[in-house]
């Protein structure tokens, strides 16, 4: 399994078990300094042998082709900036379900275009100053 982290995380230990085993450890002890198994190194070091470096480099993540090209993402930015009274809303919100964008039936949600993503938010929340579901008085 895959470690978490970036797809440069991973490149880098790719590398890094090259260029101990080219230092002269043995796959078994290449292994054990970058946290994987022996037959990884050993495939790490088939790929470098025949591709070079290029056979260490990571590869794109499989997923579904984004709808939007970076120019339209670019525009959609513009416009989610400028706010939604801007673009004809009766609210400043342009939500209508929560943490999705829509916009011209185009639902997007906020990190694809560099914004952070919203907190979930809970129905009862720690509140004791106003009492929440678990501190009210029940006698």
């Amino acid at each position: 399994m895959r470690p978490p982290g970036s797809q440069r995380q991973p490149e880098q230990r790719r590398r890094r078990a090259i260029e101990l085993h080219l230092q002269g450890l043995s796959l078994s002890a290449v292994a054990h300094k970058v946290g994987c198994s022996v037959s990884s190194v050993s495939l790490w070091r088939d790929l470098y042998s025949k591709q070079g470096v290029q056979g260490l480099a990571a590869k794109p993540v499989p997923g579904r082709p984004p709808k939007l090209t970076e120019r339209q993402k670019a525009a959609l930015v513009k416009l989610i900036v400028k706010g939604p009274m801007a673009h004809g809303y009766a609210t400043d919100l342009f939500q209508e379900s929560p943490g999705r964008v829509v916009l011209s039936s185009i639902c997007l949600s906020p990190s694809c275009i560099g914004f952070p993503p919203t907190p979930p938010c809970t129905r009862y929340q720690d509140n004791r100053d106003v009492g929440s579901r678990d501190n009210r008085d029940t006698g």
